[in-house]
């Protein structure tokens, strides 16, 4: 877990991920439209804030991105979620999944 503080209105989830280089990824989230939720990996990619729409049911959020920077052994896939009403909201996630999907290419730098 992260030691950064929050404001009261946050919460964060982290999974241990690893990202390797050259390789397309999706990740997905379920969750529970003024309360938001963001994905992240930390120098890899953010999904910037999505709002989590009505009330008892399931809505289900999904990324893909390009990487191409270096390997990176495991580090956190983070979801953030951003209360902004209700008295006693509760948020339930039934998965989390990163998936590697197809190759991208990697541009080598040419010295002109």
């Amino acid at each position: 877990m992260s030691d950064r503080q929050l404001p009261e209105n946050l919460t964060n989830f982290f999974n241990r991920v690893e990202v390797k280089v050259g390789f397309e990824y999706t990740f997905n989230a379920y969750d529970d439209n003024v309360n938001s939720s963001e994905l992240s990996i930390e120098g890899v990619f953010n999904s910037g804030a999505q709002g989590v729409l009505g009330y008892n049911r399931s809505n289900e959020y999904t990324y893909a991105f390009s990487y191409t920077g270096p390997s990176i052994d495991p580090t956190e896939l983070c979801i953030t979620i951003s209360l902004n009403q209700g008295i006693v909201p509760f948020f339930y996630f039934d998965s989390v999944s990163l998936t590697a999907g197809r190759a991208v290419p990697i541009l080598i730098p040419t010295e002109p």
